[in-house]
């Protein structure tokens, strides 16, 4: 019974947590309100500052050549085997190309999203047999 009652608290703690995660992941903010860092809307600096994430953000955003660096991309094909048959198809420049002809995303993207969007990519069109991932 004690184990019933602690494994239902955990569950409640968990579910506390991971909702709160969610909304700070979600901000939701109207178009004329920052997300900040920590997923909350609003307006000066503690908002729109450093970490802002969407909104009339005050910080540069990096360009998506800074972010996908050459390095980076390398790092991510170079764990394909030599059995991918894919291997050294794509190159970061056709990359960096098709991207900069959509300037919507090219311009407004995070590190964050690129990362998760190589992850996908990775996972759904890489050989997935050759990937080592720890």
């Amino acid at each position: 019974m004690t184990l019933t009652k602690t494994s239902l608290v955990l569950l409640l703690c968990f579910l506390g947590f991971y909702s709160e995660t969610v909304k700070s992941q979600n901000c939701g903010c109207s178009p004329d309100l920052c997300c900040s860092q920590f997923g909350f809307c609003g307006t000066g600096n503690d908002y729109c500052g450093p970490g802002c994430q969407s909104g009339p953000c005050t910080t540069q955003a990096e360009s998506l050549g800074t972010i996908v660096s050459q390095s980076f991309f390398d790092g991510i094909t170079n764990r394909a085997g030599s059995d991918c048959a894919g291997k050294g198809f794509y190159t970061r420049d056709a990359f960096i190309n098709a991207a900069n002809t959509f300037p919507s995303f090219a311009n407004s993207v995070t590190s964050l999203e690129i990362a998760t969007m190589f992850a996908h990519f990775t996972q759904e069109v890489g050989c997935k047999n050759s990937f080592h991932f720890l």
